[in-house]
């Protein structure tokens, strides 16, 4: 992974960046040492600020009457916002070209104005009238840690007109700023460009694992295979000696326990629970395990490994096989288990995996309300049956398969994560002055 690193920051960076001859305490912490020569203001010295002020709500409306109303960072782009409301009645305003910062959690996040807004209580707007107006995104954006370490709230944590008016900033000749600005225009682009190319990657593996598993699970392992049609609209033809069957004929299903937190007779004891949350795509995340009560004869609720967990509500579908990660753990009736000792819970875990993909499952359970996978639903869903063995070798297959692209994916993920870590590190060297790019660009 180092030299895959290594590789990209050389398709950015073609050497290391030289520092100033000479450097003094800035005398702000964050900021540290600054060159010679530099020194340190306050935003309001150098930048026209106004808060936002929220209109009332019969000034507003969603059909395009007034102009284009901002409430908060919701509304922002990569770059620029899209408004999705309107209107007609407003207290304050920003102007194209100006800097929108978000004063409200996500605390610290930033956009440009590519033309009048009103604007919320949610944001700010940064007029920069003795700042390079990119110098001043970066050091925003470079500044953003500082401002969410700040940040406070009761219902959510939010920055007052005073912090922003406050915030000390490395200030240096115009000229200056625009070349760092020119700077990190150009090798910012490069390094988004080759994130955007990695992320782009990704989507495709993921389509193509999900492809291979589809593949699989309703067409078998061999490209020979005679096939028919299965009479199931999602799954097409299947091979020939494939049956076709209610996954209650094969597997049994069994809904978790409605949520008790109190305890209800003394034979009742408490113990470790699975909620949906806990079920991931293809993982059970047991970061965060609650307790709640249960009693002697719910036994039958206790999980075993190599049982199948499959999400009743939330994002229903979504499953994951136990692996005895929590000893003596149970479940809720968020929560479908399937087991069998005749037919393979892995097979059945992948041809999920496919049915949910291809929409079936969402539409089964009606998406556009709030959904439910019942038990009674998991049971009656129409499946494909090839034999034992050959289950087993589609699971083996596919474990071995997703296994090698989940390893890829990973470490592409990682290197984006680098990636982000090193455009985030470049910027604030840039606008605090740890590096010196001026002879960076013409």
């Amino acid at each position: 992974m180092s030299e895959e690193i290594t590789k990209d920051l050389e398709k950015i960076v073609p050497k290391r960046w030289k520092r100033y001859p000479r450097y003094k305490d800035s005398g702000v912490e964050w900021i540290g040492e600054i060159p010679e020569g530099w020194g340190v203001e306050k935003l309001k010295y150098l930048a026209l600020i106004t808060m936002g002020q929220s209109p009332n709500s019969e000034n507003c409306n969603t059909s395009g009457k007034g102009i284009p109303f901002l409430q908060g960072n919701a509304d922002f782009g990569p770059i620029h916002p899209t408004a999705n409301n309107f209107c007609t009645s407003f207290q304050k305003t920003t102007k194209a070209g100006e800097v929108l910062l978000s004063v409200r959690a996500p605390v610290g996040e930033v956009n440009i104005a590519d033309q009048e807004y009103a604007i919320g209580r949610g944001l700010c707007s940064l007029d920069p009238v003795k700042l390079n107006r990119d110098y001043l995104v970066y050091f925003l954006q470079s500044c953003r840690p500082f401002l969410m370490s700040i940040s406070t709230g009761s219902t959510f944590d939010a920055i007052s007109v005073s912090d922003v008016r406050e915030l000390m900033l490395p200030s240096t000749q115009n000229e200056e700023q625009e070349r760092i600005s020119r700077f990190l225009n150009r090798v910012i682009f490069k390094t988004d460009t080759l994130i955007s190319k990695k992320q782009r990657l990704i989507e495709l593996l993921k389509e193509k694992r999900a492809a291979i598993i589809t593949r699989a699970v309703t067409k078998g392992l061999d490209p020979n295979a005679p096939m028919k049609d299965s009479g199931i609209e999602w799954i097409g033809e299947m091979p020939k000696h494939w049956n076709i069957g209610l996954i209650k004929q094969g597997y049994q299903v069994t809904l978790g326990k409605m949520l008790q937190p109190n305890k209800r007779s003394e034979n009742d004891f408490e113990a470790p629970y699975l909620r949906s949350a806990n079920i991931q795509d293809g993982f059970v995340d047991t970061s965060e395990i609650k307790t709640m009560y249960f009693n002697k004869s719910e036994d039958h609720l206790l999980l075993e490994e190599g049982d199948l967990l499959v999400c009743e509500g939330g994002d229903v579908g979504r499953a994951a096989i136990w692996s005895n990660q929590v000893s003596n753990c149970r479940f809720q009736n968020s929560i479908n288990r399937i087991r069998s000792k005749t037919n393979s819970v892995r097979y059945l875990f992948y041809l999920l995996k496919a049915s949910k993909r291809s929409g079936f499952i969402d539409f089964l359970c009606n998406r556009a309300t709030i959904s439910h996978f019942t038990a009674e639903k998991v049971k009656g869903l129409r499946i494909v049956y090839p034999d034992m063995t050959e289950q087993l070798k589609i699971a083996n297959y596919l474990d071995k398969e997703t296994s090698r692209m989940n390893s890829f994916i990973s470490k592409i993920e990682k290197s984006i994560e680098l990636l982000k870590e090193y455009r985030s590190a470049l910027i604030t060297a840039a606008v605090t002055g740890k590096i010196d790019v001026r002879e960076e660009v013409p």
